[in-house]
């Protein structure tokens, strides 16, 4: 059984969406390999043609919200409409592009596990159903905001029907499985990490040339980590800022207001809801991606000081002052997750985001106050 077993639904799903053409029998002929790609392919293919369309033919036709309540809450809704479509059209180009790095990816993980059998973990099965738990948690979160949208969408919100809300929820699910494979996976690694430096610590397991190969390899896994997933975690973490800003700012500023009007609550818990969703997503991403590299430094430090102290490694003193040298230059480079390379991905950055959020709402408020001193000036002048 392989690692990726333990991402239970998440990993089966990416077979549908970004790894169409993975673990695919070699003994098949190329035309059912074809074959088998573009049935896996059909439903995303489908779901970004139907999103295009609803952008440049059907939305166009369609009246939106919003219009005649407030030109700033028509702009942030709008945007927030397009963003998350936008985000799917750009995870398909991604997955297309990354496609060889994250079947390479999971190529080394397979290996990993063979190689190391020793000192991987014994199978936990409450890690995938945890996993699958996460997936239907999230999938019943859009299925719970759709229903409010369509509550609420002919009188106020928007005048689309039925089958275009499913298409935008289905979207925002698609970018939602993804970004939750991703974190899971790092998540997942992180846990073999600490799992080896725990049997280090109490010496289950003895250090050898093969434990220290093993270090080299996770850094490799790491590596192809960053190569094949820090774009789409970038734009994950991104798209779920932008919504947690204007989902927060709708929340304040439906509270704030005085005088009600239809389905004004039910808008208010659909925000409100929004903006923890975002929120859990940031979370769940930034503590997973920290947990793979600060397992991985963890790891590396045991090792040392197992070295160090233990003079029946069977390794040269050569060989650990060249070992002790790699971790000090990894050290110095930054055993993290990168978001493309812009920042790395770590407890940190939740704070940051948090901060940003906070900086925005109040950028957003402000927008909206001197549309109203705009209307109070219009109608007293």
């Amino acid at each position: 059984m392989s690692l990726t077993d333990d991402l239970g639904v998440l990993f089966t799903l990416q077979k549908f969406i970004t790894i169409p053409n993975y673990n695919l029998p070699y003994e098949w002929s190329s035309v059912s390999r074809n074959l088998t790609i573009i049935l896996r392919s059909l439903p995303f293919f489908l779901v970004n043609f139907l999103t295009i369309y609803q952008y440049f033919i059907h939305n166009g036709s369609h009246n939106v919200g919003f219009s005649g309540v407030s030109d700033v809450a028509l702009i942030v809704s709008e945007f927030d409409f397009i963003l998350m479509k936008a985000t799917t059209i750009i995870f398909a180009i991604l997955a297309i592009i990354h496609n060889n790095s994250h079947i390479k990816l999971l190529n080394l993980i397979n290996n990993y596990e063979r190689k190391f059998s020793e000192l991987i973990m014994k199978r936990r099965v409450y890690v995938k159903l945890w996993n699958n738990f996460k997936f239907a948690l999230f999938a019943t979160n859009m299925i719970f905001l759709n229903v409010i949208l369509q509550f609420m969408g002919e009188e106020f919100y928007r005048t689309d029907s039925t089958v275009w809300y499913f298409f935008y929820s289905l979207c925002i699910l698609i970018v939602d499985v993804i970004s939750i494979y991703m974190s899971s996976l790092s998540r997942l690694l992180g846990d073999v990490l600490a799992t080896a430096t725990e049997n280090i610590k109490i010496r289950r397991i003895s250090v050898n040339r093969k434990t220290v190969l093993f270090t080299w390899e996770s850094l490799k896994l790491l590596s192809a980590f960053n190569a094949s997933c820090s774009f789409m975690l970038f734009v994950a973490l991104s798209v779920e800022f932008v919504c947690c800003c204007i989902s927060s700012f709708f929340f304040i500023w439906l509270m704030s207001i005085q005088e009600n009007f239809d389905y004004k609550y039910v808008f208010v818990v659909g925000c409100l809801t929004w903006a923890m969703r975002s929120l859990i997503f940031i979370m769940h991403i930034t503590f997973a991606c920290d947990h793979f590299s600060s397992a991985l430094f963890h790891f590396q430090l045991a090792l040392s000081a197992t070295l160090h102290r233990d003079q029946e490694t069977n390794l040269s003193d050569f060989e650990i002052h060249q070992f002790q040298l790699k971790i000090l230059h990894e050290y110095q480079q930054g055993l993290n997750v990168s978001a493309m390379g812009f920042f790395r991905i770590n407890n940190s950055v939740m704070f940051a985001i948090f901060a940003a959020v906070v900086s925005h709402i109040a950028i957003l408020m402000q927008f909206k106050q001197m549309e109203e001193l705009k209307w109070i000036l219009k109608y007293n002048g």
